[in-house]
């Protein structure tokens, strides 16, 4: 079933969708329990989970409102950031399905952050995607799976060799969700409503979605802002706040209102002190515009997304008018003669790419542009244009790339109050660049180029190299004989930053005596980590050891060449996840038999240590 699904995925990254192809796969986390994540609305149609393979957990919302629930100006400020915006890469060891769809994704080791699931909080996992051997040039136009509350709004993907872009990647107005213009009403006639900050009624705009899940009704309406989500739009006719990320966004147009009782939506907060190479956001909605006497009032625009970009070296080919990678907010929509709605926030990008070779002739954008408001087009009154979006974010693992390349992070432009060009809903703010980082630590962790083991003579021989290190302080090398319990065997320092191909080579000069398992523990200078895939080697031990009947029903007769009796024999029984089942001891001089008719049938280890020596060898029993 796994199978055929992936051959599904293969096929439909070839396909189009609106022009473009995605290469994901989404899934809900429910649950976080030490190395197992408890997962449902898994979404594999594009990527789906695999043991072995590697996934972005990311903190999509948390509960960071806290106590600013009032209905004032301050409602819908950060308490505390908590979890929100972070995010890693982790390696998947198995999955536990139902009918062939993933229920618990069990992973290599427990995730480094602390990640929340309660009400007001959402994660995900996402596919990570290591593509070409090594290099890959693109065939298509790249997007994600549009964000609908629980999963999406990320494209993540990961290249060791070079990456040629000969299509555009894009995350644009796919983050948190704008909200809808309210419906028609005439409740107020010309009543200026500048106070109602939060309602459930929809006699103002919705408010835009944002990193703060909300699951209360008094929270869906009024002007003021839900963190990065913009503020929908009050009597009379006022535009919607716009949606934040870097920046904050602007503030919905006054409406019929005059300036001293401008009823607009609030404009999301701005995050940029929170925001790293390690913690990133997608831009919020933008609220809703009010509709007062009938008509069309504007939706707010949607936030961007996320892409996350790993390769060593991002390029393009000559002869194309020119690529991007583009996380923008969503433009509004216009209001007839009622409140136009806020733009989405800007999105985030973040690129571990250690080297640009950009064509002149195929030039390089970046954009994580914050929308534009909706206009209120105005006629026989002045109305509120929506408020423009927030600027987002990108980061650069290394140094800027200017030769061919042009970043932008500008803040969206608000709408009109009315036919006649006037305005007075805010731009989102800021100035263009403010959220270009670079040279940044990001969530991404070394380029682990190749790993392997061999045997020479009866040592191990462990090769790796690297193709980009950040950070990187040392390797610790362990050694498993069941590949679940690990020992530090030696370590070797790292080049803590390197944007070129590193080899390293290890001796293990005692090994054990059968399977020996290996992995490197990855430090990183801040004392954070994370574990390399598994290798192993078989080293053939100084005597030859035979397990017989093999399967065996009852009765196991153990062959260790030509010295049977000069040794004790110690053996233990495992099951294949490496917990003990049984244990024998046979003295020196003793029959070198064991009795397994009171184990159930099954696949087990035998960890058999004689004279200085370890030999593991597979047992089978079958009755």
């Amino acid at each position: 079933m796994r199978a055929l699904r992936i051959i599904f995925s293969i096929i439909f990254i070839c396909c189009f969708r609106n022009g473009f192809a995605q290469i994901n796969g989404y899934a809900k986390v429910n649950s976080v329990s030490d190395l197992s994540l408890n997962v449902t609305n898994v979404n594999e149609t594009f990527g789906t989970f695999e043991a072995g393979d590697q996934i972005i957990i990311m903190q999509m919302q948390d509960n960071v409102i806290g106590t600013n629930v009032n209905n004032d100006a301050d409602f819908g400020n950060i308490n505390t950031i908590e979890s929100a915006g972070v995010y890693e890469v982790a390696t998947i060891a198995s999955i536990n399905e139902l009918a062939g769809v993933p229920l618990i994704i069990n992973l290599t080791q427990a995730p480094t952050n602390t990640y929340n699931t309660g009400a007001n909080s959402s994660v995900q996992i996402i596919t990570y995607p290591k593509l070409g051997s090594p290099n890959f040039t693109t065939t298509s136009d790249i997007t994600a799976l549009a964000w609908d509350g629980n999963v999406g709004g990320v494209v993540a993907l990961q290249v060791d060799g070079n990456l040629t872009l000969n299509h555009n990647i894009t995350a644009n107005a796919l983050g948190f969700r704008g909200g809808a213009a309210n419906g028609n009403t005439n409740v107020f006639a010309n009543d200026c409503q500048n106070t109602l900050y939060q309602s459930s009624s929809n006699i103002t705009g919705e408010k835009g979605e944002g990193i703060y899940k909300n699951t209360d009704a008094n929270y869906v309406y009024g002007r003021a802002k839900i963190l990065n989500g913009g503020g929908g739009g009050s009597a009379v006719d006022a535009g919607g706040g716009g949606g934040s990320n870097f920046s904050s966004g602007g503030s919905g147009g006054w409406g019929v209102c005059p300036e001293v009782d401008a009823s607009g939506g609030t404009g999301g907060v701005n995050l940029d002190i929170h925001i790293s190479g390690r913690r990133v956001f997608m831009g919020g909605g933008g609220g809703g515009g009010q509709i007062n006497a009938g008509g069309v009032g504007g939706n707010g625009g949607n936030g961007g997304g996320i892409i996350l970009l790993k390769a060593n070296q991002l390029s393009t080919n000559s002869g194309c008018s020119g690529v991007s990678i583009t996380a923008n907010g969503g433009n509004a929509t216009n209001g007839d003669n009622n409140g136009g709605g806020g733009a989405g926030g800007g999105g985030a990008i973040v690129l571990q790419v250690d080297n640009f070779v950009i064509n002149a002739s195929c030039p390089l954008t970046l954009e994580a542009n914050g929308g534009n408001g909706g206009d209120a087009l105005g006629t026989n009154f002045t109305r509120g244009g929506g408020g423009g979006g927030g600027q987002g974010s990108v980061f650069y693992s290394s140094a800027q790339p200017t030769t061919n390349v042009t970043t932008n992070t500008a803040p969206g432009i608000g709408g009109l109050d009315d036919s006649f060009g006037s305005r007075s809903a805010g731009n989102g703010g800021g100035i263009n660049g403010q959220g270009v980082q670079s040279s940044q630590d990001t969530g991404l962790p070394i380029d682990l180029f190749y790993f392997r083991a061999s045997t020479s003579g009866r040592r191990v021989v462990l090769d790796w190299g690297t193709i980009s290190e950040i950070n990187n302080q040392y390797f610790e090398i362990q050694r498993s004989s069941d590949a679940q319990n690990w020992q530090e065997i030696a370590r070797r320092n790292g080049a803590i930053n390197s944007n070129k191909l590193i080899n390293y080579q290890h001796f293990d000069q005692n090994p054990l005596v059968g399977i020996n398992y290996y992995r490197l523990k990855q430090v990183d200078t801040d004392g954070t980590f994370t574990y390399s895939k598994i290798v192993s080697v078989q080293v053939e031990g100084i005597q030859e050891v035979l397990v017989f009947p093999n399967p065996t029903q009852e009765i196991v007769n153990i062959n260790i060449g030509k010295s049977n009796l000069e040794y004790t024999v110690n053996i233990l029984l495992l099951n294949i996840a490496g917990h003990q089942v049984k244990a024998y001891s046979i003295p020196k001089g003793g029959a070198l038999t064991i009795n397994v008719k009171d184990v159930p049938e099954g696949v087990y280890i035998m960890k058999l240590s004689f004279d200085n020596q370890e030999v593991i060898k597979k047992l089978i029993i079958l009755r």
